[in-house]
């Protein structure tokens, strides 16, 4: 019926979401139909509108409208690679990488839709500046360039506004004085060198254009909750840049033993050993051999979590190991070839067991361990085996 007055409210406050302050009341059309506007607050929640018509008090309830309106979180923002060592890049332009990003709130929902994420590939080659979130999800596409690093390492940064993660102590909802932030975040930086800090040189993202790198101010930072609760602390900014890295590795094909540590079982012994040096073995024992192989460039080495290491074989290198010429009646037992997946961001470790060694025999045996790339031969490494007293 037309001409109907009808007054609109929401079943509750939760998270903060309110209706338009102009589209409280509504006139029926022609049709009888009537509108309201609903607007969300500040955190992730579930509403429904209350319809009353004011001639007759006569009300009706909505379905229940879904509000994912939470602002993404540093924990819940990934960035990730279908590949992090994509071959061939280390010398041919246009090798592309897709790269995706995942944003979540603080309740694991998605953030609102159209929201963007930027990117900045400051050390080598080229990546879409952005990518606009829908589902939470989007994707862009990095592709090889000049220049390359001397360490053929690329460390990409992808960044949006957000909010620092907290402990929500009291189950409220909003950070507020009996709650601890676990992040404080400083502006977004790309660590070039891998040393886990900011050096001068590095790139940055300078939000507030002052000139310098700033760390965390020490407050929570985040959209004000106070509408959803008074308790809330608002005392921090409003939104902060969250961001993940990114690295992208250009292994070349060249094998080079990154280390070697072998182990007795007789006495739990273990000591490292240089490509080429003699295995010296008694009457029955278990030799463990752990290799560490990665291709030839080292620069990173100086600066990795437990050195040495360094960048991985290209993907589909192939580790073969064999025995030759033996009359020890040593047996290499567990795998004895391995191939490196895309996935791979560090040196293969590749483990060798020898075994069932004979009595009494002291004939030399040659352990190989051949490292392949798309049918070509890019490293060989032996060790003579050889019975001691």
């Amino acid at each position: 019926m037309r001409g109907q007055s009808v007054t609109f409210s929401l079943s509750g406050s939760t998270g903060g979401a309110t209706l338009v302050p102009s589209r409280l009341t509504d006139i029926s059309d022609e049709n009888g139909r009537v509108y309201t506007t609903v607007q969300s607050g500040t955190s992730p929640t579930t509403v429904s509108v209350v319809a009353r018509h004011e001639s007759t008090q006569n009300q009706t309830v909505s379905g229940g409208i879904i509000i994912a309106s939470g602002a993404p979180v540093q924990s819940k923002f990934t960035f990730s690679a279908v590949t992090l060592s994509p071959e061939d890049a280390w010398n041919l332009n246009g090798i592309e990488v897709d790269l995706s990003i995942i944003a979540s709130d603080f309740a694991g929902n998605d953030v609102p839709n159209g929201k963007t994420v930027s990117f900045i590939s400051p050390e080598s080659g080229n990546v879409d500046s952005e990518c606009t979130l829908f589902s939470g999800e989007c994707s862009i596409t990095w592709r090889s360039g000049s220049p390359r690093p001397g360490d053929l390492r690329a460390t990409l940064i992808a960044f949006m506004d957000g909010a620092e993660d907290f402990t929500d102590t009291n189950g409220n909802g909003v950070y507020d004085s009996g709650d601890i932030f676990t992040d404080d975040l400083g502006e977004p930086f790309v660590d070039a060198n891998e040393n886990g800090l900011f050096d001068s040189g590095e790139y940055f993202e300078d939000s507030n254009s002052n000139g310098m790198r700033d760390v965390g101010n020490g407050m929570w930072d985040g959209p004000c909750l106070s509408a959803v609760d008074s308790s809330a602390d608002c005392s921090g900014e409003d939104s902060v840049k969250i961001y993940k890295t990114l690295t992208i590795r250009m292994p070349v094909p060249e094998a080079e033993l990154k280390a070697a540590r072998i182990t007795y079982d007789r006495d739990a012994t273990s000591t490292t050993v240089g490509e080429g040096d003699t295995i010296v073995t008694g009457d029955g024992d278990v030799v463990e051999l752990i290799l560490k192989i990665g291709d030839s460039t080292s620069v990173a080495d100086s600066v990795c979590a437990t050195p040495p290491c360094g960048n991985p074989l290209p993907p589909g290198s192939r580790i073969q190991s064999s025995l030759v010429a033996s009359g020890t009646g040593i047996r290499l037992s567990g795998a004895d070839s391995i191939t490196v997946r895309g996935d791979v961001v560090n040196p293969t470790v590749f483990t060798l067991v020898l075994s069932d060694m004979e009595v009494g025999v002291d004939e030399e045996t040659i352990l190989e361990v051949e490292v392949t790339y798309e049918s070509e031969t890019i490293g060989f490494f032996t060790w003579p085996v050889v019975f001691g007293p």
